[in-house]
């Protein structure tokens, strides 16, 4: 089985643990079950190179933010090595992640070499788009992450993905880490994501927890919203009770996750929401408006913006959390065999 993956973007080197984390989760989990994982990058890294990332191909086109004319362009080029790569080596399936360009990368090369093409839809994506109208829904498997972004999916298109396949996990220890964060949030510092009602929920529960200790961990690429949230903790004399970091290595963000007892998440949309399993992994309780993937499980708990007993709840909560072992919900395993019997599947098919 040799698989193509078409993907915006993909880890620049070995050390890159911050661009698109569950890809590389992925990547590795499928690599022992394939023949060969190939990864085209349109967009990231920034760069125009052919490189080897843990034995595996990557072909980065570097065509981030450029303009349609590059972009059609951009399809030619990419349409060139599927071809290059298919005399040499045959191409087993297309695999692309986002319903954008990948998309209609994938799809038309297979549609002109009678190849299967599996379309993974990622995130916003799932909402009507330009892209949906270029793309032919009856020619491709499709793939969503949730239940949620299915239905999301349904009402922008009239189609259904054919398979529900979400994210899974990595294995993690935390049993020797103490919790010395009562509330975190984790996510990219966009309007999106929310994290203003993150602020106003720890401002209502510092006033019943005076020595509330909060963390909110994102990318500050809007510096025009980094600095509304800090004029927000100033005006409400916060600075003691509230730190805002910006991105850092994977691995110290699971660290901060180990160190926390509750994950507030606010988003307002998502497609599955990873940072909410990979806090639950980590042993820390989640609280969560609904949007993405939901759990029966007694470290989920579901809540809605502007629930003016939320601060209650969350005060109760943190009197009653200690030390908690972390749950791997869903694995990276699991999610590497659904994937795997997919594409055999679809191989079959042909």
């Amino acid at each position: 089985m040799r698989a193509v993956w078409i993907t915006p973007g993909f880890a620049s080197d070995e050390k890159d643990s911050s661009c698109i984390p569950t890809l590389q989760d992925l990547a590795l989990a499928l690599k022992k079950r394939t023949d060969e994982i190939i990864i085209v990058a349109l967009d990231y890294p920034f760069r125009k190179e052919d490189y080897y990332w843990n034995g595996i191909k990557v072909y980065s086109f570097g065509n981030s933010n450029k303009g349609l004319v590059y972009k059609l362009k951009l399809l030619r080029d990419v349409w060139s090595l599927l071809r290059k790569l298919n005399q040499e080596k045959k191409i087993d399936i297309v695999h692309s992640f986002w319903l954008t360009w990948p998309a209609i990368a994938g799809q038309h090369f297979c549609k002109q070499n009678s190849l299967p093409h599996i379309q993974t839809v990622m995130g916003r994506d799932a909402m009507s788009n330009r892209f949906h109208r270029w793309f032919d829904f009856n020619f491709s498997t499709i793939v969503n992450l949730s239940e949620f972004s299915n239905n999301v999916f349904y009402n922008s298109t009239g189609c259904k993905a054919d398979v529900v396949i979400p994210f899974g996990t990595t294995k993690v220890s935390t049993s020797s880490i103490s919790k010395d964060v009562d509330l975190i949030n984790v996510g990219s510092v966009t309007r999106l994501k929310n994290q203003f009602d993150f602020l106003k929920i720890v401002k209502d529960v510092q006033q019943k927890k005076p020595n509330v200790k909060a963390v909110l961990i994102g990318n500050f690429f809007d510096r025009n919203l980094v600095n509304e949230l800090n004029k927000y903790i100033n005006r409400f004399c916060l600075d003691e009770n509230i730190q805002l970091l910006n991105e850092m290595p994977r691995g110290e963000v699971f660290n901060w996750m180990s160190r926390s007892k509750i994950m507030v998440h606010t988003s307002l949309y998502e497609s599955q929401g990873m940072v909410m399993q990979e806090a639950i992994a980590h042993g820390c309780k989640v609280y969560s408006t609904g949007n993405g993937i939901q759990f029966r499980h007694s470290m989920f708990q579901l809540f809605s913006l502007g629930d003016t007993t939320i601060s209650e709840l969350l005060y109760r909560d943190l009197a009653n959390v200690n030390q908690s072992s972390g749950h791997v919900l869903i694995g990276i395993e699991e999610t590497a065999n659904a994937y795997f019997n997919l594409y055999n599947l679809n191989q079959k098919r042909r």
